[in-house]
């Protein structure tokens, strides 16, 4: 709703049919999280051709050079991962995203590598796995503690 931003992080909350989005701020904090509803016609799931949405700010963030996110397959969790470490968000029962991330993230450390864009969680919604968008370009499995 205010222009145009980089944005490499972009999630799908399947719970509450929810997309949410990541600025990726050069400057340190200031990477602000947008949410739209996920736009589909009466009669099916899918988006009407030309269908326009407008993404609203739910929240900024600490988190610096945001370049992939994801969203436990329960909705409970969001995770926003860096070139460096990765930000893990809770959600409680029936609260907002907005709420949650206002909260805070738990940060996590991730390995080190060569310009990490992207970061899923696996069927556990727990496990974390990441690669890197460089050669080499490993598959990391980050296990929960």
């Amino acid at each position: 709703d205010d222009g145009a931003h980089n944005c490499e992080s972009v999630a799908f909350d399947a719970k509450t049919k929810m997309v949410l989005l990541v600025t990726k701020s050069l400057f340190g904090a200031g990477c602000k999280v947008y949410s739209f509803a996920w736009p589909k016609s009466q009669t099916t799931d899918a988006s009407p051709a030309g269908t326009k949405v407008i993404a609203k700010v739910i929240a900024k963030l600490n988190v610096p050079l945001a370049t992939a996110m994801d969203i436990s397959a329960d909705g409970r969790r969001a995770i926003v991962v860096t070139y460096g470490p990765a930000y893990e968000f809770t959600r409680r029962e029936g609260e907002s995203w907005a709420k949650a991330f206002a909260r805070g993230g738990r940060r996590l450390n991730m390995p080190l590598r060569t310009q990490g864009e992207s970061i899923c969680y696996g069927t556990d919604g727990k496990t974390l796995y990441l690669t890197s968008e460089r050669w080499p370009t490993p598959l990391w499995r980050i296990s929960p503690k």
